[in-house]
């Protein structure tokens, strides 16, 4: 048998050089479930490309032909090729005509495809799309033919810098698997998973704010409530919305680890579980947590917990990760606290990251998103970053500052990163999901180069209006980037000339009846122009001018048909939002309105254990918000709400109609507060006034109007909420009906305005 290898062994070092039809798959005798899935996919890739069928044989058969061997074979060591790769990376080798292809998992099957896109041309751009049965978008496939082609594939190494990488650009919950395996994606959420069958699914469905699952309050609250937070000295049941557990108690642990076991046998092929807060944060305020949150700090304690769960799983399985979320910049380490080595920190800071000024800037230049990532890193030899990217409302030009943000994190060695970017449609998400998937595989790639593809392969015809489209939106940014590092976090934001604009319209007006006759590309320009007209109906049709409004929303009509039912236009009902707009804009006062030309805003956004939004028979619109006592934050009005239908450079006095439900009603006493979050807000008092509201003696339980202040309106673009306190007990509570912008002129006792004052 040696003789014989050594004669194939030699055999190959003579060929002449091959055309790709006459290649052959090799197999060990044995191979992994990722080996053999890699070599079908090869096979039936590179049938494609010969135009023929390509043979797979497995050892101990011995090929006539040149090999491209897979795996560990026999005749790869015999070959002298044995030197392991990181499991996130492969090698290709070469021995005469034969090359040989081995990684890890899942690096095999990534260095397969990189074989194929890099060294073959294939393509894999967009999966398909049936947004109706009407239309049909086959997504698009590019396989170059080689047929008669001497196959020359150049031999290399390489591990990509993150070993997660995830982005949800797509429709819906769920990414498809093929796309993501063809991008070279490597997900951690629940989200995005690899094909099933291929042996390299590494992510679970234990996948954040798992408190709540793996110490379910349904099991374990009636009988033990001492397993959970403790909340203004009661304990409360958990959610993954809301709660959390008792950190101090020392049955959480095993219990909790129970819980990730049975995820575990459930999921045998999965390498990463979450063991995370639940969403909100989770303190706990019992006298024992209270003493070591504030030595460790919050996250230390939370860190120190899903410690405790490693080392009970690690003897069984030395190989899972457990991830846990870090909302927080704390430097754990000052209190002594590391990572277990299978504990892998999921930095997410939402509080810095996620507005739409900041997911345009590149994280090395937010010192909210730096310093959690260095501080984890000094903790733990892994962490993942988790990204907040995009906005549907506008066409918004991400492109720069992802390009800018991969190589910091790479060179911090941040191990994994994912982007949770909208999952309903946003700007130009196709070439975005295509160009930062490829960045996340190779940060040093030339992005323009990627961008200048995509665009010529996917839009065809309409390439030409596509490319002006995405360098007129790079362009704003650039401008808003300048001025931003002038005045950073001074009310500069993304804002697009009258000018741009108009250019933009004329761009997909001409793509728009270019492509008619071509339902596919038609499709596409239609789910491109809707994020365009998004933008421009989201303006009051007043300021916009009703005739231009009109066209636009008739267009956007026209756009509908071609996009899921799951799209972001259509699940926050923006047609109907644009078509009440309208008629607002013509409409009768409504009975409630102070006067003709103010605007209520009704219903709020609740927090689940904090607020909730109820059948009220006192509210004029017969519902009202509940705001549960002590809960910061509990009701937010965001400011996409109501801003549409404010006109720049008036002046809005703002109040609302309440009431209130307290035990104590004898002496006056502080009823809630009403604050701003801005971003992007040109004031110098930002972020920092406060509306205070007095409760009334033997005035509980009825509604009441209250003048909050006045409102400055000058940016349109802005984003924010103006968010809720209640400094009363939490057996109490204060109803909000709705909310009202009354223009400062058509105010008829301006004396009775309170001396606070916002700029917006």
């Amino acid at each position: 048998m040696k003789l014989l290898a050594f004669l194939l062994f030699a055999a190959t070092t003579l060929f002449a050089a091959a055309t790709i039809e006459k290649y052959t798959v090799l197999l060990s005798s044995n191979p992994s479930t990722d080996e053999r899935y890699t070599a079908n996919l090869l096979k039936e890739y590179l049938g494609k490309c010969a135009e023929t069928d390509i043979a797979l044989l497995q050892e101990p058969a011995v090929p006539a032909d040149p090999v491209i061997s897979i795996g560990e074979t026999t005749l790869a060591k015999q070959c002298g090729f044995i030197d392991m790769p990181d499991a996130n990376g492969y090698i290709l080798e070469a021995s005469g005509d034969n090359y040989f292809l081995r990684g890890g998992n899942p690096g095999l099957l990534f260095g397969a495809i990189s074989l194929l896109e890099e060294d073959l041309g294939c393509r894999w751009y967009a999966h398909e799309l049936r947004p109706t049965k009407e239309h049909y978008d086959p997504g698009l496939e590019v396989t170059p033919s080689h047929r008669g082609k001497t196959l020359s594939l150049s031999p290399r190494r390489y591990t990509p810098p993150f070993s997660i990488r995830e982005i949800l650009y797509m429709y819906g919950a769920n990414a498809n698997r093929e796309l993501t395996m063809f991008l070279r994606l490597a997900p951690i959420s629940y989200h995005s998973f690899l094909p099933e069958d291929s042996g390299s699914v590494h992510n679970s469905h234990l996948f954040i704010h798992t408190y709540a699952r793996l110490l379910p309050a349904k099991k374990y609250f009636a009988e033990h409530p001492e397993y959970f937070a403790m909340r203004h000295g009661k304990r409360v049941p958990q959610k993954n919305t809301f709660g959390a557990v008792c950190y101090s108690n020392p049955a959480v642990p095993g219990i909790m680890t129970e819980g990730v076991r049975e995820a575990i046998l459930a999921e045998p092929g999965a390498r990463y579980f979450s063991v995370s807060c639940n969403d909100g944060g989770g303190s706990c305020e019992c006298p024992e947590c209270s003493v070591l949150i504030n030595k460790h700090t919050l996250a230390g304690v939370q860190l120190v917990l899903v410690n405790k769960i490693a080392e009970l799983l690690v003897g069984d399985y030395p190989d899972i990760r457990l991830t846990t979320l870090v909302y927080s910049s704390d430097d754990v380490t000052k209190a002594g606290v590391y990572a277990h080595p299978c504990v892998v920190p999921f930095v997410a800071p939402i509080n810095t990251r996620y507005n739409q000024i900041s997911m345009l800037i590149p994280i090395s230049e937010l010192p909210g998103v730096t310093s959690p990532l260095i501080n984890a890193r000094k903790a733990a030899k892994e962490v993942i970053y988790w990204d907040y990217l995009d906005d549907s409302r506008l066409p918004y030009p991400t492109f720069d500052q992802f390009a800018q943000t991969v190589r910091w994190l790479a060179e911090q060695n941040i191990s994994g990163y994912f982007a949770d970017c909208t999952c309903g449609g946003v700007s130009l998400a196709p070439l975005k999901k295509w160009v930062f998937a490829h960045l996340l595989w190779n940060p040093s790639l030339d992005m323009e180069a990627l961008i200048d593809e995509f665009i010529k392969a996917y839009y065809g015809s309409s390439a030409n209006e596509i490319a002006e489209y995405v360098s007129i939106i790079r362009k704003a940014w650039r401008r808003f980037k300048t001025e931003y590092d002038k005045t950073p976090g001074q009310g500069i934001t993304l804002v697009y000339t009258a000018d741009e604009l108009s250019k933009m319209r004329k761009l997909f007006e001409k793509a728009w009846k270019d492509s008619a006759q071509d339902d596919v590309l038609h499709g596409r320009i239609a789910r491109e122009y809707i994020v365009f007209l998004t933008k421009m109906l989201a303006g009051n049709p007043v300021v916009t001018g009703m005739e231009q409004y009109t066209a636009d929303y008739a267009r956007a009509l026209e756009c509908l048909p071609y996009l899921p039912w799951n799209a972001n236009v259509l699940s926050q009902k923006l047609p109907e939002r644009w078509q009440k707009k309208l008629e607002w804009s013509t409409r009768e006062p409504e009975p409630e309105q102070y006067s003709a030309n103010s605007f209520i805003v009704w219903k709020p956004l609740t927090v689940d254990g904090m607020s909730e939004y109820i059948d009220d028979p006192d509210a004029l619109d017969g519902k009202a918000t509940r705001h549960f006592g002590k809960q910061p934050w509990g009701v937010q009005w965001n400011y996409r709400h109501f801003i549409d239908c404010l006109i720049p450079g008036k002046t809005y006095v703002l109040r609302m109609r309440i009431r209130a439900d307290l035990k104590d009603t004898q002496e006056p006493r502080s009823l809630f507060s009403f604050h701003p979050f801005h971003h992007g807000n040109k004031s110098i008092n930002l972020n920092r006034g406060v509306m205070g509201v007095e409760s009334l003696k033997n005035n509980n339980d009825k509604y009441r109007w209250v003048v909050l202040g006045s409102l400055d309106f000058v940016n349109p673009e802005a984003t924010g909420m103006f968010w809720l306190d209640t400094p009363i007990t939490p057996e109490e509570s204060v109803y909000y009906d709705y909310l009202e912008f009354i223009p400062l002129e058509e105010y008829k006792k301006p004396e009775e305005i309170p001396d606070c004052k916002y700029e917006l």
